[in-house]
């Protein structure tokens, strides 16, 4: 079968934060906050995703409010 004709058949897409959308950096600031990166084209793709209809789950073993805030903003 060929690969296209199997992404046919993706019905949801399951994602880790870190690594996924970071790039393994988290900066640390002078009070002890810990901030990630995330690449705005991640976002396209994730909105895009949306849009499409597509169900969309986040996972990740962190509390940031950050994240749960990009998510939210991408509509996830």
């Amino acid at each position: 079968m060929a690969y296209l004709e199997l992404f046919r058949q993706v019905r949801a897409f399951v994602f880790d934060v870190d690594g996924v959308f970071t790039n393994n950096e988290v900066l640390v600031t002078e009070e002890g906050t810990l901030v990630r990166t995330m690449h705005i084209r991640d976002g396209y793709a994730i909105k895009a995703a949306v849009r499409a209809g597509y169900p969309i789950a986040i996972i990740t073993g962190g509390k940031s409010e950050g994240v749960k805030k990009r998510f939210a903003d991408l509509g996830v």
